[in-house]
């Protein structure tokens, strides 16, 4: 767990250097949030339509392992529709300027990443989509943070 907040604080930094224009900084984590919603609508049409899932599938990766699992389904809904909402709400939100809501929005998100975290290590297998899903939720929280307080 600790691993992955080390993994994303470059992201955050480098974001935040590149982009101290708060236009940029939307524009940046606008475009996260639309990789983060394909990546989920990947996830959503495996889980749905069973189209073949790119990823390997060995003794600690293997994405099918997880996504099959029962913890990828919430209330009988694939969890991937949850990620097709968040991302699909924050590109909205930034876009219109609600930095509040996204980032109240992006705190609920990184609960969620601590309980898929939590279920992937209960799996014992790692999903690649759903951990980059997981860095792109943290780093647009940071972002939305970012911009709701102006910083520059």
């Amino acid at each position: 767990m600790i691993t992955f907040w080390v993994a994303l604080l470059p992201v955050a930094l480098s974001a935040s250097v590149l982009f101290a224009i708060p236009e940029y900084t939307a524009i940046f984590a606008i475009a996260l949030s639309f990789i983060g919603f394909c990546i989920s609508a990947y996830v959503f049409a495996y889980k749905i339509f069973r189209i073949p899932l790119l990823c390997p599938s060995g003794e600690t990766i293997n994405c099918k392992l997880v996504l099959d699992s029962k913890y990828s389904i919430w209330f009988g809904i694939p969890s991937a529709s949850f990620g097709l909402l968040y991302f699909l709400t924050d590109m909205i939100l930034i876009k219109y300027t609600l930095y509040l809501p996204a980032a109240a929005l992006g705190l609920i998100g990184v609960g969620f990443i601590g309980e898929r975290i939590m279920a992937q290590g209960k799996i014992g297998r790692i999903c690649l989509y759903c951990n980059a899903t997981h860095v792109i939720t943290a780093a647009v929280f940071i972002l939305s943070i970012s911009l709701m307080l102006g910083i520059k």
